[in-house]
C-alpha cells in the first residue's frame, strides 16, 4: 500500500512537471512570436529611414506584422502572467501603438518621425528578448 502511494505520488508530481513545461513551453513560443513580429517591424521601418527599401514594401510589412499582433491577442490573453513584468497584452497593446505610429511616418514619408516610434519598439524587442531568456531558462 506504502509502494503504491509512492508511486501514485510520484506520477503526479510527474504530471504537474509535464503541465507546467508546457505552459512554459508555450509561453517561451508565443514570446518568440511577438518577438520575431517586433523586430520585423523594427527592420522593415528602420530600413526605410535609410532608404534602403521602398515605401510601399515598409507600409505593407507595418500592416500585416500588425494583423499578425492582432492574431495573437486572445492567445496572449491566457497566458499567465510573468512575474517582476509588464503583462504581455499591456506590452502587445504597446507595440500595436508603435507600428501605428510608424505606419503612419511611413505612409506621410516622414523619416523623422520615426526617431521615437523606432526607439519605443527597440525597447519592446529588448523587452521580449529578456522575457524569452526567462522563460526558456524556467525563470
Amino acid at each position: 500500500m506504502a509502494l503504491r502511494i509512492i508511486i501514485l505520488t510520484a506520477l503526479l508530481g510527474a504530471l504537474a512537471a509535464c503541465g507546467n513545461q508546457s505552459a512554459s513551453s508555450e509561453q517561451a513560443q508565443e514570446i518568440q512570436t511577438l518577438l520575431s513580429w517586433t523586430a520585423t517591424t523594427h527592420m522593415a521601418a528602420d530600413s526605410w529611414r535609410q532608404g534602403t527599401v521602398p515605401q510601399v514594401y515598409t507600409t505593407r510589412t507595418l500592416q500585416y506584422a500588425a494583423a499578425q499582433l492582432d492574431s495573437e491577442q486572445p492567445k496572449v490573453a491566457k497566458l499567465p502572467p510573468i512575474a517582476g513584468d509588464t503583462p504581455l497584452a499591456e506590452r502587445l497593446q504597446q507595440v500595436q501603438t508603435t507600428i501605428g505610429q510608424m505606419n503612419a511616418a511611413v505612409e506621410q514619408g516622414d523619416r523623422g518621425a520615426l526617431a521615437g516610434p523606432l526607439q519605443q519598439i527597440a525597447a519592446e524587442e529588448a523587452a521580449f528578448q529578456q522575457l524569452l531568456d526567462r522563460a526558456e531558462n524556467g525563470q
